[in-house]
Parts: C-alpha cells; structure tokens; sequence
C-alpha cells in the first residue's frame, strides 16, 4: 500500500517484493547515510525506521557540525581531518540547512585553555584543515581561529565573571539550522537515487537459510500488517534494539557488547548570548556550550551512565535540576531559571562506563562497524554503532566498502560528498536567498520566507505550490509563528509524513524550539487532520502522542 506521494513514497508491496541488496534497519543518520551511500552507488537499497526518521538521538544535540578542532587535545590528527571533510559536506552540499558558527572560550592562566595554547591550537588546526573551504560558497566559509583582548571577550560575554580571564580565543565551526530536516534530506537523496524508505515499520527478527541472514520479519507500524523483506546484507544501525532483534534469530547471534550515556541539552526560551556560541566551564568542571539557535539558547552536554535497558531510559527532574545547577554556575549573569527550559534535547551514545561513582562516563571516540561472519560465523549481517552526525556520510563509504566485498561488487569511483542533498543547489546561499525573497508572496512575514528557505533551499518554490488550490495555507500558523500551512501539507504529500508529531517535530521545525506555541500546533492539526481526512477520535490522539514523548519533548 502507498500511503504517502511525492519524492518519498511509503510503499509496503515494494519493500516486501523484491530482493534487496542492501537492507538497512534504522533511520537515524547513520541509517540514512549507508541508505544514500548504497543508492549511490548502485546497489538496490532499502531502509525501514519503527518509528521515524531521526526520531532519536539524530535531532537531539547541540546542533553543532563539528570540525574536530578539540580533538587536537587527544592529538587526534587523523579524526580532526575526518571532521574537517565531513564538515566541508555540509557547508557546501547543504549551505541552506548548514552555516558557519562563530564560537568563544575564555583563556585563562597559562595551561590549556591560555591565550599561548589555544593561539598555537589555532594556529596548528588552521594548517591542518587548510582545505577546509575547497568549493564551500563564500558566506558559508570557515575563517582562521584568532585571538581577542580581555575586554572584547567581556563584551561578548558580560555575564561571566572577569576574575583570572586574560582574553577570548574565537574560531569558527558550523551550526544545523534543522537537523531532523537534514536527517530527512539524506533520506530523500538516496530514495531519488532509487532506494526505497519506509518509516513506522519495525524489523521483528532475522530471517535465516543455511546459516545465513537473507532477511527480516517485519511489522507494519501502521496496518500491524506483517511480512517479510528479503535482502542478500541486512546492515543494523539501531544497537539500542539489536538485543531483541537478534534475541528471535533462528541462528544464534550475539549482540555487541556496548554500554550507554544519556546526553542532555536544554533549550531556553531566549538567546543567553548574542551572535556567538560560548564554551565555559561550571565550578565543578563541567564545560557547557551556550549555542545561539533560531531565537533560542541551547546548552549542554549533560552525560551520566545508563544502568539496565536503554530503551527504559528517561529524562528525571533530578538531572535536568543538575544541569541547571551547572548552567547557572558557568554563566552566572544569564539568571537562569527552570522557568526558561523551553525543551530538553536527549540522546543515547554509545560509552564506557565510569570507573568511579558520580564521574562523566566516556563517549565512544570512533564508530564501531561488526561484522557477524567473523564474531558469529554467520553471514549476511553487519552491524553499525555510530558516534558523531557529522561523520555519518564517511561511515557510510566505510560501510559500504565492507558490503560490496561481501556482495562480490566492485565499487565505482563515486565521491557521495559531491552531491548536494535536496535544496542544497543554492550556489551562494545568501545571493541565494536575497534572489529569491524578490519572488515570494507578498503576503508572507519576513521570518516566515526566511524560515522557509533555511529549511528548503530551492525547492522552497514547490512548498509555495502546495497552496494553489488552497491560498491560506500560506497565512503562519499563528501570529507569532514562522510556520506557514503549505510546509505542513508539503510533509504529508512529499515527506512521508505519517503524524502530528512527524510534522511538528521532523518536517517543519514547528516544535522543534518548543511547544509554546499551542495555536500553531492546533492549526498544524487540522491542516493535517483535513489533507489525511483525520476522525475527531484520531485528532485527539495524535494531540495526545505528541505531549508523550519519553524525553519530555
């Protein structure tokens, strides 16, 4: 059954047809990487995600596409050019979504974090990453690191306290203005290279012949239908749920040893910091990154140690008072409140357990790529821990290299970072934008056209079309919404799009920053309700899902 049209079609009978080459459980951005990466290169490709695509840990972080400048304190060369390329990526295959970040620390003393140590970090890292802005257009490019006077650092950051501060070392790395949006585009590029994606569809267990994985038994989400996918590599991107995956296998597979973190961001209703993000530590030693992100502040990282199952894990009152505790002591002079939490941002990673009660544990440095034949001795199977969002793509070629040895395929030379994702054909993106303005409906708010293209980039004209038969749609949701009806109806037609929380959260960027705004999200509703032909009994339940979130979202 098809349930949604457009670019990205939910097609049940065609994922349950054929035989796959390549079939990939898990639509997180890793999922969505191999999927496109597969694409790419020519495999037949399938994905299929139980609940949505980046519904996850994908769109809970700082935002941040990191250039691995902090990774020179491990004097980790070879991942620091790894972030820098993959950084590059974005910048320039999705310059709309993706913009450079100008971000401070203040230095003190005469250890690591001083003036001395981080100008030669600056200047070491700008050698290093000297083709960090090979074909990135010109407003999207990464300046050299440099350093500031005490009283600039102080300007910028005037809440601090300016005891033992010497100065600010300022460099730049890049911001995701949505990163659910580019989750979502990674997705969309690899299904118009002739991949097939299905959300809401969840892989039961492993299908076996001969002592080899050829498949799973999966359940549509959706009809509780049934079936089963036949594919020659089932590659697992969802650890968290490999236990019970693998649990029904009718061969015995073990699945990986792995411990888990629980990573926590808070977003406050206002901008802390104007115009820069900030690194500052807590009295405690906690360093906290203030991030200025669509009117908004998010800042974090929290991170503590996951005992039991991770899928029961949820977010306590107590951890998000601890955070705020840290918050306040690093950035006294914001004053803030719990009454400024607008949203808290929560993921699961892959670490290694503290080795003494009360400390951090330690995040995974590299991802992690299993292969069966060798831990198990049954084919067909390969499973993927992944770390970082923006390293996601050069896991995907690593991946991909492991399944064409053992599909007998040879890869062709294909460069995936040359391909811009869906939007991202902007060239300059500010020439871009500024063109484009001069051709959008007179009728539409400022922020609501610069809303519009940030997430779309040049197909924010086949949004406008949504509306030809129905011109409200492009009226904002609300008064005080940047959300116009069309982007809604856009996601149900063209996005697979399935629900309210779909469409709040994973499409528009309506939810994203919070649910403040509970006249947009009502109007979002009957939007949806309407071009889904949704009962009153189906509203209230698609109401309801949405306040429901595990991580109070």
């Amino acid at each position: 059954m098809v349930c949604s049209v457009g670019r990205m079609k939910r097609d049940i009978d065609t994922l349950a047809s054929r035989q796959h080459d390549v079939l990939v459980i898990g639509g997180g951005i890793h999922g969505a990487a191999i999927l496109r990466e597969a694409a790419l290169i020519g495999l037949s490709a399938a994905l299929v995600e139980q609940h949505d695509f980046a519904s996850s840990t994908s769109s809970n972080s700082l935002k941040i596409i990191h250039g691995g400048l902090r990774y020179l304190q491990q004097a980790d060369v070879p991942r620091l050019l790894e972030s820098v390329r993959e950084r590059r990526f974005f910048l320039s295959r999705a310059p709309h979504l993706v913009a450079p970040l100008p971000c401070i620390m203040p230095t003190r003393g005469l250890g690591l974090y001083s003036a001395p140590a981080l100008g030669a970090a600056f200047l070491i890292n700008d050698i290093l990453s000297c083709n960090r802005n090979a074909n990135v257009p010109p407003s999207r490019r990464i300046p050299p690191g440099r350093l500031v006077p005490k009283r600039r650092a102080l300007e910028i950051l005037p809440g601090i306290s300016s005891a033992g501060v010497t100065g600010g070392a300022i460099w730049h790395d890049a911001l995701a203005y949505d990163t659910e949006r580019l989750v979502v585009g990674v997705v969309r590029s690899a299904t118009e290279a002739s991949a097939t994606a299905c959300n809401y569809v969840k892989a039961l267990r492993p299908l076996a012949k001969n002592g080899r994985i050829t498949g799973i038994v999966a359940r549509d989400m959706i009809s509780c239908r049934e079936f089963e996918i036949a594919a020659r590599l089932v590659i697992n991107t969802a650890p968290i749920t490999l236990a019970g995956f693998l649990g029904s296998s009718p061969v015995r597979i073990a699945p990986p040893s792995c411990g888990w973190a629980l990573m926590m961001n808070l977003v406050l209703r206002r901008q802390v910091i104007s115009g820069y993000a900030a690194g500052l530590y807590s009295r405690r030693g906690r360093l906290l990154f203030f991030v200025p992100w669509r009117n908004r502040t998010i800042v974090g990282t929290s991170c503590s140690w996951v005992e039991g199952n991770p899928e029961d894990v949820r977010v306590t009152d107590a951890a998000v008072d601890e955070l705020l505790a840290d918050v306040r002591e690093a950035y006294p002079g914001a004053d803030i409140a719990r009454e400024d939490i607008a949203m808290i941002h929560a993921g699961l990673v892959p670490a290694s357990k503290p080795r003494r009660p009360g400390a951090e544990p330690a995040v995974a440095r590299h991802f992690r790529l299993l292969d069966h034949s060798r831990l198990d001795g049954i084919e067909g199977l390969i499973s993927v821990i992944g770390v970082k969002l923006t390293t996601a793509r050069n896991v995907a070629e690593h991946v991909m290299r492991l399944a064409a040895a053992k599909l007998g395929k040879t890869l062709p030379r294909l460069d995936s970072s040359s391909k811009a994702l869906p939007g991202g054909d902007t060239g300059d993106p500010e020439v871009f934008f500024a063109a484009a303005k001069t051709r959008m409906p007179p009728s539409m708010p400022a922020a609501a056209v610069e809303h519009l293209l940030r997430c779309y980039g040049t197909e924010w004209d086949s949004v406008i079309k949504t509306s030809d038969s129905d011109p409200s749609l492009l009226n904002p949701l609300s008064g005080q919404s940047e959300i116009i009806g069309a982007q809604a109806i856009f996601a149900v037609r063209e996005e697979m799009a399935m629900t309210l929380s779909d469409v709040v959260f994973r499409r528009t960027g309506l939810g994203t920053t919070g649910l403040d705004d509970r006249q947009a999200v009502t109007a979002c509703a009957a939007a949806i309700g309407k071009e889904l032909k949704w009962s009153e009994e189906r509203m209230r339940e698609e109401a309801a899902r949405l306040s429901a979130d595990p991580f109070n979202r």
